[in-house]
């Protein structure tokens, strides 16, 4: 009888590190989180992967033997094939061939891939596009990423920067973007979108919630404070989660326009705001999206949560 075969899955980022054990069928058996030591540099932080590796496969009863295969979501430029990272600046990471180190420290194969894609593929798996072969994913968070899957494979583009979503032009207030251009859906519809709109609210002693609250320590405003406050009706905060949403709805037409996807799953920490949100971004999709498109497809929210680089990094080596 041969040996069960598992996989391993790694989501790397500037600050953590989380690292999964993932059955063949998609179930995470066991995951750590560790801090990623930038500071330190590259060396330390590939020594605290294999490490852990081996760590989180021997807690689990198996051997090194047995994985099949090691993923992981890097954000940054990639040379996937070569498994070189290019250019990761929140890892300050430049040309590290992260596969070749990775597979003669643990005799395991390595591939990598962006870390928005790997959340796709991870929802794509076992999450909230299962049984689905087109499918566009936008990520809220901080900035707003995205991964499209059509026909089932990733869709990379010339230069693997494919499905950047959060720089689609969409508004004409002239805010710049941290890509250098200007009116970016980054700028309007995620959480630093929101927060510069109730910083504005603070500082201009608008009556809200927001300047009742905020207005001696506008340093501590999050997303999170905006969607609460207009959970409880407050009309600033309202128009800002309302704006974000219709602009990313408007967006994801465009998108949906081009595509034809079956399926549209937001993910990422804004998306867990609920119907406040979601409803005006249905509302605008629906507006500006082509009928014969729109009306047979659905916009949902991601299931998998944190779990999904992980899932997602795994899945890389799923179809071996």
């Amino acid at each position: 009888m041969s040996k069960q075969t598992i996989l391993i899955g790694i989501d790397l980022g500037g600050t953590s590190i989380k690292m999964g054990l993932v059955s063949t069928e998609g179930e995470l058996l066991s995951h750590q989180e560790i801090s990623t030591r930038t500071k330190e540099g590259v060396n330390a932080i590939i020594e605290d992967m294999v490490q852990y590796a081996k760590t989180l496969v021997q807690d689990q009863g198996f051997a090194l033997d047995q994985v099949q295969g090691i993923g992981i979501g890097i954000p940054g430029l990639l040379d996937m094939e070569q498994g070189i990272v290019r250019l990761a600046p929140n890892l300050g990471w430049k040309d590290v061939a992260i596969k070749k180190q990775l597979e003669e420290k643990l005799n395991i194969p390595v591939k990598i891939e962006n870390d928005a894609n790997i959340a796709a593929l991870g929802e794509a798996w076992v999450g909230a596009g299962k049984g689905y072969k087109h499918i566009v994913m936008a990520t809220i968070g901080t900035g707003i990423g995205g991964g499209i899957i059509i026909d089932g494979k990733i869709l990379h583009g010339k230069k693997g920067m494919a499905a950047e979503l959060g720089h689609i032009p969409i508004s004409d207030e002239g805010i710049q973007c941290g890509c250098g251009n200007y009116g970016c859906l980054e700028t309007v519809s995620s959480a630093t979108g929101m927060i510069r709109k109730a910083k504005e609210v603070v500082t201009q002693g608008r009556p809200s919630l927001l300047t009742e609250q905020y207005v001696d320590k506008m340093d501590e405003i999050t997303a999170k404070s905006v969607i609460d406050a207009a959970k409880l009706g407050d009309h600033e905060a309202m128009q800002i989660v309302n704006r974000a949403g219709s602009l990313l709805g408007k967006a994801l037409a465009t998108v949906a326009n081009l595509l034809d996807p079956e399926i549209m799953i937001i993910g990422g920490g804004v998306s867990r705001a609920g119907d406040i949100l979601f409803n005006p971004i249905k509302q605008a999709f629906h507006e500006h999206g082509l009928k014969n498109i729109i009306d047979s497809m659905e916009i949902v929210p991601a299931q998998l949560g944190n779990d999904a680089g992980m899932i997602g990094a795994a899945s890389l080596f799923r179809f071996l």
